[in-house]
């Protein structure tokens, strides 16, 4: 048997060839081999869609990583909202004004907004300031 018939024929016209020669025809898998300028065409194309994935996997991280900070954010909004909810407060810093008593002994720690949020005994030094500071006027 011969490695190639029909060589005669353009490339075109070789299957039509086959079709009007043959006894029969089935379909099954077989090695089709490519010439240099198609392997050097291929290997082209190959580098392109090499770069492009390429490009795509950075553009991926990139998303990905703007992703986990998004949701970062909005995991620790809703841990602090939970926390809120849970406890009915949350632990701010803020300024806070230290006001005595010196009748019950007691330094009182008031908020911004006039609301005691902690209270403890007056120290010995803290006794009696007013008096020290209108003796010192």
């Amino acid at each position: 048997m011969k490695n190639q018939i029909l060589e005669e024929l353009p490339i075109e016209e070789r299957e039509q060839g086959l079709r009007d020669i043959c006894c029969g025809h089935e379909v099954q898998d077989y090695k089709r081999e490519f010439n240099e300028e198609e392997i050097t065409d291929m290997s082209k194309f190959y580098v392109q869609k090499s770069t492009a994935q390429s490009r795509s996997v950075v553009q991926k991280k990139a998303v990905i990583d703007s992703l986990k900070s998004e949701l970062k954010i909005a995991q620790k909004e809703l841990d602090k909202m939970l926390s809120i909810i849970s406890t009915g407060h949350e632990v701010v810093q803020g300024e806070v004004y230290m006001i005595d008593d010196q009748e019950s002994g007691m330094m009182g720690y008031y908020d911004p907004t006039g609301k005691l949020i902690s209270s403890r005994r007056l120290r010995p030094e803290e006794r009696q300031l007013r008096l020290n500071q209108s003796k010192v006027s």
